[in-house]
Formats: structure tokens, sequence, C-alpha cells
């Protein structure tokens, strides 16, 4: 392999048998973490590619032989060390932001045909490549600190807004989408949320304008790829020209089953504006009609308050009277998940969370005609720092919270199985823990024929096909990913009379689902397809 060791930097014992990379790569890896913290490579987002998937990888892109290849995200040299086991012996190039991964590496290893540079990946625009791996940094888009000035820059290469909400991942792939060459093969790591988002859209469309996607293999178990990654991941085989807009969607649950990938794929043709998540799945898609209609047609899901300090600004009745506050000073507020227990929440509900001094309450204050009591108390919160925390030192008034009205449908943030739908008869606010629904004008005579919809078993695949994935099967919405659920138009919930409403919300309140006539009904306007 023209690999040899130099020296280790910890008194570990060492894998002399270098050919074996497997072995090598849980070595370095392992004497790696042991030397630098955790907090350290969690700021670079490093999380390590497995040698099975590195392999994997390695081998679709020396099918056509490339005469160099390029890491963007080089770190302890996983695809480096897969690609000389399958016997790649030209040019391999890597770029290493991370002094620390740099000098780790240069200090255990010299190596041939390897050139690794310690620079920002996004600091050289000159190169092209004919084949590019990459694992990028997982970082969320509010860490990617230089993220104006890239994608602008991405943007006016493809002459395409990209959002400011679109992360490091992303940007790296696009990047590396424009360096490489005709006829050249790219393979990278990505996490699967981009297939279902706003910001994914446009870099759906580059890639489908540029080249040929040949598959995106979805790691269902990721945890046992990548443990310390908290998003479901997925792996991009793509090829520049060639374009065709024919993509195959796979699926696997073991990470040594990668060899029969494709067995298990739907070959699907695709629109970069339509959500891609679902084509790993037949059965849960829905065929649309004139009669269903994207649930943003009749009102919009806002997000909750953020506050930026709960522990502040979340009051319970015993704490408003040990402050003094009057009935203006203070309204009522859903302030976590778990307060509702059920897909319904009304008055009675609330005054039992009152009684047992559950946090109900929201301070509410609108900078004017503060009282002495109110005083005292903001008087603590700036002791306390609160108002140095991210939200509240950004607004004019630190204390003063957004506007909201109360939402007749709340919906759960974040889920695992069934997704947290809950008709709220209150006038509770709610914090972020939901989005709430709020009607347009003449629009309110529906809302409760979309909450049983949204709890129906048709409503519930329109649901899944809006979701974001995220690590351990989490599901997480965004108010736009709600807004685009499909349900019924007016026309055919006009022919649904009151009695059914009614039956059907007693229903829902005495067994928790709605009832098999229901189903039905819906069903047969959203068929599986």
């Amino acid at each position: 392999m023209n690999i040899q060791t130099v020296k280790w930097t910890t008194s570990y014992p060492v894998f002399t048998i270098l050919s074996k990379t497997t072995a090598i790569m849980i070595n370095v890896e392992y004497l790696y973490k042991s030397e630098v913290e955790y907090e350290h490579r969690k700021r670079f987002g490093q999380f390590y590619t497995p040698q099975v998937i590195a392999k994997f990888m390695v081998s679709w892109l020396l099918e056509k032989k490339p005469k160099k290849i390029l890491d963007p995200a080089f770190g302890l040299g996983a695809f480096y060390f897969a690609s000389k086991e399958l016997g790649y012996d030209a040019i391999f190039e890597g770029y290493e932001i991370d002094k620390k991964s740099y000098d780790f590496f240069n200090l255990n290893f010299c190596a041939k045909n390897l050139n690794i540079k310690n620079n920002d990946y996004f600091a050289d625009w000159s190169n092209s490549y004919d084949a590019i791996i990459c694992n990028p940094p997982y970082l969320k888009f509010q860490n990617f600190s230089s993220r104006d000035k890239i994608l602008t820059g991405l943007g006016k290469i493809y002459d395409e807004k990209i959002s400011g909400y679109t992360n490091i991942a992303s940007a790296f792939l696009l990047k590396s989408v424009y360096e490489l060459k005709q006829g050249g093969r790219l393979a990278y790591i990505m996490p699967v949320e981009f297939l279902n988002t706003g910001y994914g859209n446009v870099i759906k469309k580059i890639l489908l304008d540029n080249g040929r996607i040949y598959n995106i293999l979805r790691i269902e178990d990721e945890s046992s790829a990548f443990p310390e990654v908290i998003t479901t991941v997925c792996i991009i085989f793509f090829e520049k020209g060639g374009y065709s807009n024919l993509l195959r969607f796979s699926s696997i649950n073991d990470i040594n089953l990668l060899g029969d990938y494709e067995k298990n794929g739907i070959t699907r043709e695709v629109k970069f504006s339509e959500k891609w998540l679902p084509y790993f799945d037949n059965k849960f898609s829905i065929k649309t009609n004139s009669d269903l209609v994207k649930l943003k047609e009749y009102g919009v899901f806002k997000r909750g308050i953020a506050t930026g300090a709960n522990e502040f600004f979340s009051l319970s009745m015993e704490k408003i009277k040990s402050i003094g506050l009057k009935d203006n000073e203070y309204v009522k507020c859903i302030t976590k998940s778990n307060q509702i227990k059920s897909s319904f929440f009304t008055d009675g509900d609330f005054e039992n969370l009152k009684k047992k001094n559950n946090n109900i309450f929201l301070l509410n204050i609108d900078g004017e005609n503060i009282s002495h009591a109110v005083r005292e108390y903001l008087d603590y919160g700036v002791k306390c720092e609160y108002n140095k925390r991210y939200l509240t030192k950004n607004r004019n008034i630190w204390y003063k919270l957004e506007k909201r009205t109360p939402a007749p449908i709340l919906f759960g943030v974040f889920s695992r199985g069934n997704y947290k739908i809950i008709r709220n008869f209150t006038s509770a606010l709610n914090l972020t823990c939901f989005h709430g629904f709020v009607p347009n004008k003449n629009c309110e005579e529906y809302i409760d024929k979309i909450f049983i919809f949204l709890k129906s078993n048709s409503g519930n695949r329109s649901i899944y096909l809006n979701r974001r994935i995220y690590g351990k099967s989490l599901n997480k919405f965004e108010p736009s990913d709600i807004g685009e659920i499909l349900v019924p138009s007016k026309k055919f919930f006009n022919n649904i009379d009151e009695k059914f409403v009614i039956n059907e919300i007693n229903y829902l309140m005495k067994y928790g689902v709605v009832s098999d006539y229901a189903n039905k009904i819906f069903d047969s306007l959203c068929k599986n397809a």
C-alpha cells in the first residue's frame, strides 16, 4: 500500500499489518478520539466513515478509472485508505480545515501520491477532478459562519437563488458538482433532510441539471453506521453529464448488506420541486386529484412563541401570586408538549394543570405602564442575565414577546411513531413545542373537518410524505412542511354534513382514533399509488 507508520502520539498498541485497512482505521479513530476532545470534533462536524461504507463508495468511483480523486473533507483518511486497499495508485488529494486532524494524520503517516491541504475547501475554486468522494461536516446552517459569502458565490455559478438555510454539507456537494469534470463521478454522504426541505429544491435542481443521479441509498439504521450522528443519512451516486430525471431510490437496514442495495430499489421519474423522501416507499404515496389541495389553502401553521428563556417567561399560578402580577400581565400558554395527553385540549384540562401548579402561563408585558411588581421581576431577570440570551438580546425590548392568537389545531414539532395533532378548545397560546394553525378568513368552518382528516389513516399518510427524518426515526416538521400536506378540498368537505363531524369528534374523544367509516370516506379520496 506504500503507507508507512511514522510514530504514534500515544502509548496505545499500533497495528502493523497496514494492508488491513479496517484495522488501521479503527486504531486511527481510537487514537485520535483519545487525544482530541468531543467538543472539538463536534465543533468541526467530524463523524467518521466506516470502512465498509468507504470501500463501497470508492469502488463505484474506480469503475471509471479516475486519474485523480478528491476528498474535500479528508478527516482521518477513510476514503484514501479504502482506495489503496482497492488497488488505486494514482493521485489522491484532500482538504482538511482542522489543524488537529491534519497534524495527527501527517504525524502518523507518510503516503505515496497523497496531497492533503490544511485549508478551507471553499478557499480554492481553480481545480477540477475526475472523481470526488466525501463525508462532509455535519453542521447546522447556524454554525456555518461563512455561509452568506459561499452560498452567494454558488448562486452566481449556477444562476440560482440558494437559501440561507442551506447547511454546510449541501454547500460542499454543490461545489463538488461544479469541480467535477464531464463524465466524472461523485459519491457523497448526505443528511436525507434536504430531499424534503424547501432549501433542498435548488440542490436537487442543480443535480438534475448537471448530470445523472444513479442512486440515492438511504441507510435506515444510521446508528450502526454513524453512531454519533443525530440525523438519518443517505449516499448519493452522481455522474456529471448524461442527464436523466429517472432516479433509483434504495434502502438498507444493515451496512454489511451494501452489495445488495440495488435489489430493494425503486426507480422513479422525479421533479426537483417534489419531496423525494416518500419515493423510498411505494405504500405511502398518494395519487393527486382535483379533490385534494394543500393545507396552506385553508390557513397557515406558525411556529410557537420562542421566549429565549422559558424558565423566566413561563409561570405557574403560584409564581404569579408570589410576584404579584395583575391579570393583564400574563396569558394562558401551553409551554411543554407533555402538558397535553390526548387529542383534545379543553378548559377542564387547563384547569387541572393549573391546580397542579404547572407552568401554563406566560409573562405578557407590552412595555408600557409597567407595574412595580413587574419591574422587580424584570430586574431579577437582568440580574440573572436572561436579557443576554441569544433571542432576548436581539429584541428591541428584551422581554417583549411575539404576538400570537390561540391556534385551534396544534401540531407537534417532533414525533416518533404517531404524530401529535391536537384540537385546542381553549384560549391558550403555545410555545415552540407546537406549531399552531391559523385559519384564513371564512375557513374557520373547516377546522374540525381538517382535524378529523389529519387524524385519519389517509391524513397520516399525507403527513408522512412531508416529514423530515433525523436520527433514530425522529420526525420533525417545519410550518412550511405542514402547509404542503394534501387535504380534501372545500368542495369535498362541503359534502360532509355536521352530523358526521359531531359523531367523529365524539368518537375521537372516546376511542382516540377516527371511525372505520371516516377512514373509508377519506381512503376513497386518497387512494394509494
